[in-house]
């Protein structure tokens, strides 16, 4: 199951992080992190039934651009916690 892309925007826009999505005419899911006018401001264009892809690229490039940021600290905490998690089922399968 993927990230859902509303709940992406959210957590975005929550920590004052500009990211938008639309539909552009040619069908095509279009999302962005930053302000309209901001020279720094990417985009990327995903098919409609991509849009958990599209939340894992704005999760990616907001954890790049701000760092220091809830989702940012969310994304490493997440990691850790995976890590520790595979190091312990490894641990449990070299003792069998």
């Amino acid at each position: 199951m993927g990230r859902s892309l509303s709940l992406t925007l959210k957590l975005l826009h929550g920590s004052a992080i500009p990211a938008g999505a639309r539909i552009t005419p040619a069908r095509k899911l279009e999302v962005w992190l930053g302000d309209a006018g901001d020279a720094s401001r990417t985009s990327e264009l995903f098919e409609l039934h991509q849009a958990a892809a599209a939340a894992d690229w704005l999760t990616a490039m907001a954890v790049r651009r701000h760092p220091k940021s809830d989702i940012a600290r969310v994304h490493q905490l997440v990691g850790r916690a995976a890590a520790a998690v595979a190091q312990l089922a490894g641990d449990r399968w070299g003792r069998l």
